[in-house]
């Protein structure tokens, strides 16, 4: 419901619709977040903010910038030394931006986070809480399968590579099936399904991910041509 009186300048019609109440609602709810963010600054931070606030935004995309550009000279080096191991490995030409690997894993949707944790670890379940008690108690019963989803990650080989690959990845530990058994490959046209195991060994010997951290690492240190920022 509105008011048919005219609006007065500078003041809020006496009537509001549904609409303009929730708008006000939101309005009055942000505004009260933004006084409470600013009651510890002065009356000339405040005056200081915007312009503050452009400079590092400014200084955020400059930093986002020398990044992209890092990525970039790395990946023109490094994704053709991968083409030349993946022509090796296959005997034909491969784009590893083109092809992908495939991982089918199972989420389990009522694992306690801190039950899994400790499980990868080789830990006891339920040690990180000694009030963790099941309520009420239940006996040991058959695997609920309803609490497991199918998944399937997927990646192109250079994000693959730039990833990088554990030494456990031919670990039985997520039973029944290892990474390397749960994973395959599509290179191309005629070579679809092909196993992990090969690419996998190719990554873990060029190490691009370790490399490419190094090369951040040190843009981003103190006399990096990031860390001026």
């Amino acid at each position: 419901m509105t008011t048919s009186l005219p609006p007065v300048r500078g003041r809020a019609p006496l009537l509001l619709s549904s609409t303009q109440w929730a708008q006000k609602e939101a309005l009055s709810h942000l505004s009260s977040i933004v006084e409470a963010n600013f009651n510890s600054l002065s009356e000339a931070q405040k005056l200081n903010y915007p312009a503050l606030y452009r400079r590092a935004q400014a200084a955020y995309k400059e930093v986002d910038d020398e990044i992209a550009q890092i990525k970039a000279e790395f990946k023109s080096t490094h994704i053709a030394i991968l083409k030349r191991k993946l022509k090796t490995l296959l005997g034909v030409d491969v784009d590893p931006e083109q092809a992908r690997i495939y991982t089918r894993y199972r989420e389990n949707t009522e694992e306690d986070l801190f039950e899994y944790m400790a499980r990868i670890g080789g830990a006891s379940p339920a040690e990180h809480d000694p009030k963790f008690t099941f309520s009420p108690s239940r006996g040991i019963r058959a695997l609920d399968e309803s609490r497991f989803v199918e998944r399937l990650r997927s990646a192109s080989l250079w994000e693959a590579a730039c990833e990088n690959f554990s030494y456990r990845t031919g670990s039985v530990l997520l039973k029944p099936y290892s990474y390397e058994q749960a994973s395959h490959i599509d290179y191309a046209t005629g070579l679809t399904g092909q196993p992990a195991g090969p690419f996998i060994t190719i990554v873990r010997t060029l190490d691009l991910g370790a490399k490419l951290k190094h090369l951040l690492d040190a843009a981003t240190g103190v006399s990096g041509c990031i860390g001026r920022y």
